[in-house]
């Protein structure tokens, strides 16, 4: 079995919209916006966001991740006992969201995938400097703009790569595939080039609304977790090896 393409992660998030009842519309409208306001020089009036120093940011992201020897994902049903407290050499972390929580103090991510939910740990994370890839859709416009307004207010300025869910193609900010965080996080790492299979997921559980997540629903959330797994059995491989471990650890051979 191969690597899904990027068009069929693509496709999978028109099936989610019309699975939730979503708008396409509005998520073209949140990117819009987004782009709109960062193609400038200074966005917010933090130069290190600007579509050059993005850039940068991403390339600097798909080296570490070309050169990492073991990659592990971690989701919002970690418990911080899962965390290491030394990171072994040629080891990165990509973090879904809130699940940054469980890392601060112990080991610092490659970074941080996110919709901006994951407050209050993602605004931890933006104080230490840990690169966020952050994601607009119809449903986070007034959440991403608050967000950025409250970390330029504070000089919070670590370094971001942009992303949406929709067909267009809008410069400097990019569609990785992928719907939820956790599956997100995989989708960016492939997209980035990530050709081993020293792979691990900590806190990726179908059945568990985990102590990290954003704000919902356990209804909603559910269904969201299983479209995160369908996405990831995409991948070749891809098994839980205990649908109801915390650690969920896995791997993509």
């Amino acid at each position: 079995m191969s690597q899904p393409s990027f068009e069929s992660l693509r496709l999978v998030q028109d099936e989610v919209r019309k699975h939730f009842g979503w708008s396409l519309e509005d998520d073209l409208r949140s990117v819009a916006a987004m782009a709109s306001i960062f193609c400038g020089p200074n966005p917010y009036g933090i130069n290190q966001w600007n579509p050059a120093n993005r850039a940068s940011t991403l390339k600097t992201l798909q080296d570490r991740i070309m050169a990492s020897e073991q990659l592990i994902f971690v989701g919002a049903a970690v418990e911080p006992e899962d965390i290491p407290t030394v990171k072994p050499v040629g080891t990165e972390y990509i973090v879904a969201d809130g699940a940054v929580g469980a890392c601060i103090d112990k080991v610092t991510p490659l970074c941080v995938v996110s919709d901006f939910d994951g407050q209050p740990y993602l605004e931890d994370a933006m104080m230490q400097r840990i690169p966020l890839i952050l994601h607009a859709h119809g449903d986070n416009i007034d959440l991403w703009k608050h967000s950025f307004e409250t970390w330029a207010a504070s000089s919070y300025s670590a370094p971001i790569v942009l992303t949406h869910q929709t067909p267009e193609i809008f410069d400097g900010i990019h569609n990785v595939g992928g719907f939820t965080d956790g599956d997100r996080a995989v989708c960016f790492a492939y997209w980035c080039g990530l050709q081993h299979s020293n792979i691990k997921f900590l806190g990726y559980d179908k059945n568990t609304v985990g102590r990290w997540s954003g704000h919902t629903t356990t209804e909603r959330k559910l269904a969201k977790l299983q479209w995160m797994e369908d996405i990831l059995l995409m991948f070749p491989c891809y098994e839980l090896r205990d649908e109801h471990s915390k650690e969920g650890a896995s791997s993509l051979a």
